[in-house]
């Protein structure tokens, strides 16, 4: 079972980085160094190139989130939001930065959810919603439900209501940009069934 292959890509080394994958965080969009990710972008690649279909391939609506911070700097890779305050700190939010390596999005976008412990509901964010087109994204959930049982590596299943699935940053599917905090998102998709 060990060397079962999808595509040419061994299935393990695939789960393997998934596992890795999951556990960095979304902080200030800057989740994934993506040169530690081959396997997944090499899964992305070819799902994409191929006439491949399966349960885990993901089309449609996602979103992402782009948490802040408070400091005193802003470089060119940020910008600041709101109020500067006496001692001179400020809300600092990430620039977005497009490329074609895959990253985490979420098919819900509630990011007010308990699951998403580390998001402040009622502070700025950036919050990306974007459609996959005619590209595939990787359902995280559904490629573990039906290929992670066979191996001995653990799926963190705290990480199921996220609703991950891996699709690159690209600016021609980005639907719009949101800043604002998640709330207020929620607001703005109130009529948006997930």
């Amino acid at each position: 079972m060990k060397n079962m292959t999808i595509l040419g890509l061994n299935i393990g080394a695939i789960i393997e980085e998934l596992c890795v994958h999951q556990n960095r965080p979304w902080n200030r969009g800057m989740a994934n160094d993506s040169s530690d990710f081959v396997m997944l972008n090499l899964l992305f690649d070819r799902i994409n190139n191929t006439d491949f279909c399966d349960d885990f391939i993901y089309q449609g609506p996602l979103y992402r989130i782009h948490c802040g911070y408070c400091g005193i700097e802003v470089d060119d890779n940020s910008f600041s939001v709101g109020r500067i305050a006496e001692n001179n700190s400020r809300w600092i939010l990430p620039k977005t930065i497009y490329d074609d390596n895959v990253v985490s999005f979420s098919k819900c976008c509630d990011f007010t959810k308990r699951v998403y412990y580390h998001v402040l509901d009622d502070v700025p964010a950036v919050i990306i919603r974007v459609n996959t087109k005619s590209l595939k994204g990787i359902d995280i959930n559904k490629f573990y439900d039906k290929y992670g049982s066979d191996f001995d590596l653990s799926y963190n299943d705290r990480f199921r209501d996220e609703q991950e699935v891996l699709f690159p940053l690209l600016e021609d599917h980005v639907i719009k940009e949101y800043v604002c905090t998640p709330k207020q998102f929620n607001y703005y998709m109130r009529n948006v069934v997930n």
